[in-house]
């Protein structure tokens, strides 16, 4: 039998069951934890033939987790790795496969991403069922449970810089608004939603306006709406707990001596990443329908959503209050969410997963509002049925009918790079450094070497930029910091980014070609990639050198 349909075998009984657990009574907690332990398997077990797919289309993944490899050796980020606009949360989060025994790898980043999933769908579950009754909370979280298990589409299953700020979102969401039956043992509790929203901007700077509209509306939550004996110092929990995380990178960085990186690299770049759009706010808005066309399902839910919210919209005045106000919050979430997507004005669709959590929570308060109404109208089992219909059937009908077809990107045949890191293994061992010139991460994560300068990627060097004089005198501090013993120059025919070789090697910066050449001798050039050895090391291994 092939993988694929071993695959199914797996997938369709275990949606079958996620579905069927939406009919379980209400009034037992052990049915809730069964409902929750199906959507993080559900998840985990769909994403199975992504997790073992090693390397795919976003080099942002293999950046983070080379990053996080680096880290793991020498931990001040900003010193020793630098994320540009990718924050330290992100590379720090990998650390978990490493501690589970699953290294820096593929597989390790992936199981993250879809663990970070099914706990954002787990959090915003929490959430839910904690102002509506328990089924509304799981028929919305339904869809977002089977395109968790579902999508294969490689720019939304990858980990990518957004999978982390999303789960801690979705964690200080669910821990900022308690229920009033809690209020009296809640103190933990808002500390903790105040550090997780306060550690989102560390994971993704673009999340942080999501981070920070429900941090204000939390207190707002509190000064208005809880009863006066405890809530100042619920107050104070919930915004010394968004506090703790920027002082201790405050702190952080003022031991290291690094907020001239912090502010240049990360804050200066964002802000800079955001002027350089690919296409302006406005344009992005126009294109945002077909934009979310390729991620296999984000279409369906976004327009189901908004459908089910069209259909209650005239059954919202009927709602109860706390229903009608949840909706109303929920609209606003949704739009703050929609203005991050598409501020950056670039149309990757890994930016969509942010629309999750607004999605699934505007889903959820809809619902709870349904089951809220005394006299509910006749059609609403209708209406929930059509949307559940709208949201799920498609994906599962493209995913289960062309189930071994949607594979093939998965695997497009033989890696074109592998000759390069079984050359570089045979000059090198893993947790040694290795400085890249270009744009080439999964050099580090297929040999199992470090970072030899803290970029990622040398974009920055290469292209004039407001900062491109910091950014080389930078790489140029590093390299000669460490001096590691392989230097890769990978710009080249067929490489990511930087084909022109004569363009855009690093003989066309005089200070690096120097460098170059004073201490290091051309290995080899092995897929279109300059591979150049330390001279101490080749003479050490004997082995033939030759000039550029």
């Amino acid at each position: 039998m092939q993988p694929a349909h071993v695959h199914l075998l797996f997938v369709v009984p275990i949606l079958i069951m996620l579905v069927a657990s939406c009919f379980l009574p209400d009034a037992r907690r052990r049915w809730a934890i069964l409902f929750q332990f199906l959507v993080v398997v559900a998840v985990v077990v769909g994403r199975w033939p992504v997790i073992f797919a090693g390397r795919l289309g976003n080099p942002d993944e293999s950046q983070i987790i080379a990053g996080a490899a680096t880290l793991w050796q020498r931990p001040e980020f900003w010193k020793w790795v630098d994320g540009t606009t990718i924050g330290p949360l992100s590379f720090y989060s990998l650390w978990l496969g490493k501690i589970f025994g699953l290294g820096f790898t593929y597989l390790s980043a992936r199981l993250t991403a879809a663990l970070f999933f099914a706990g954002t769908l787990v959090a915003l579950f929490h959430f839910l069922r904690s102002r509506f009754p328990e089924a509304a909370a799981r028929v919305s979280a339904l869809p977002f449970a089977t395109f968790g298990c579902l999508v294969l589409f490689w720019d939304m299953v990858q980990y990518g810089n957004e999978s982390a700020a999303i789960f801690l979102f979705s964690v200080g969401l669910a821990l900022a608004f308690p229920r009033k039956d809690d209020l009296g043992r809640n103190l933990l509790r808002m500390a903790c939603a105040g550090v997780a929203l306060g550690a989102v901007p560390f994971a993704k700077l673009h999340v942080a306006p999501m981070a920070l509209y429900v941090g204000v509306t939390a207190v707002i939550a509190i000064i208005l709406g809880f009863e006066k004996p405890g809530r100042w110092s619920r107050l104070v929990a919930l915004i010394a707990g968004a506090l703790t995380v920027p002082t201790i990178a405050a702190v952080y960085l003022s031991i290291y001596n690094l907020w001239n990186h912090f502010f240049i690299s990360y804050v200066e770049n964002n802000l800079a990443y955001t002027q350089s759009a690919d296409f302006s706010a406005l344009e992005l808005v126009r294109k945002f329908l077909p934009y979310l066309v390729p991620s296999q399902g984000m279409l369906h839910l976004f327009l189901g959503t908004l459908g089910f919210l069209a259909t209650c919209i005239w059954l919202i005045p009927s709602f109860s209050v706390s229903a009608r106000r949840w909706t109303h919050w929920s609209m606003g979430l949704l739009m703050v969410t929609f203005i991050c997507i598409v501020i950056p004005g670039r149309a990757f669709e890994h930016y969509q997963l942010l629309l999750i959590p607004p999605l699934m929570v505007l889903c959820g308060c809809c619902l709870g509002g349904m089951f809220s109404i005394e006299r509910p109208p006749a059609g609403r089992i209708v209406i929930i049925a059509i949307f559940l219909l709208v949201t799920m059937v498609p994906l599962a009908t493209v995913r289960l009918s062309t189930h071994r077809r949607s594979w093939a990107h998965l695997y497009p045949g033989p890696d074109e790079l592998r000759p390069v890191v079984e050359e570089i293994q045979k000059i090198g061992t893993p947790g040694e450094m290795m400085a890249i010139w270009g744009w080439q991460p999964d050099l580090w994560v297929g040999t199992g070497l470090i970072q030899g300068t803290r970029d990622g990627n040398t974009v920055r060097q290469l292209y004039p930029g407001n900062h491109q004089v910091y950014y080389r005198w930078r790489f140029m501090f590093d390299i000669r910091r460490n001096v590691p013993p392989v230097f890769l120059d990978t710009a080249g025919p067929g490489r990511f980014a930087f084909e022109d070789r004569a363009g855009t090697g690093h003989q066309t910066w005089p200070d690096l070609a120097g460098f170059v050449a004073e201490h290091y001798v051309l290995h080899s050039d092995v897929a279109g990639i300059r591979i150049y050895l330390r001279k101490d090391r080749a003479a050490a291994s004997n082995e033939p050198t030759s000039g550029d």
